[in-house]
């Protein structure tokens, strides 16, 4: 599978959201400032998010655990000469 930067970056996104409000909580708890937490939150996040886009784009290179046949649903079931590829036809109406 092939997955495009923007995809990436998009998951990173919304991932961090999600952690940045749990984490902002958590700190607010603890302190009971909300200036604090929001700064510190906010500075965590910033730098974790740079630190997930790079892990993930590293990991996209690795090419352990891949399976070489991109596409297929499941093993053994890619199309052979004996088993070929079904297309369904459409016609408008």
């Amino acid at each position: 599978m092939h997955e495009t930067p923007m995809r990436t970056l998009a998951r990173s996104v919304t991932y961090r959201v999600s952690a940045w409000l749990l984490t902002l909580g958590l700190t607010y708890w603890w302190t009971g400032e909300l200036g604090k937490s929001t700064g510190f939150s906010s500075l965590l996040h910033l730098i974790l998010s740079a630190d997930y886009y790079v892990h993930e784009r590293l990991w996209l290179k690795v090419r352990w655990g891949r399976s070489s046949l991109e596409g297929a649903q499941k093993p053994g079931l890619e199309p052979t000469p004996s088993r070929p590829v079904m297309k369904l036809q459409t016609t408008e109406i």
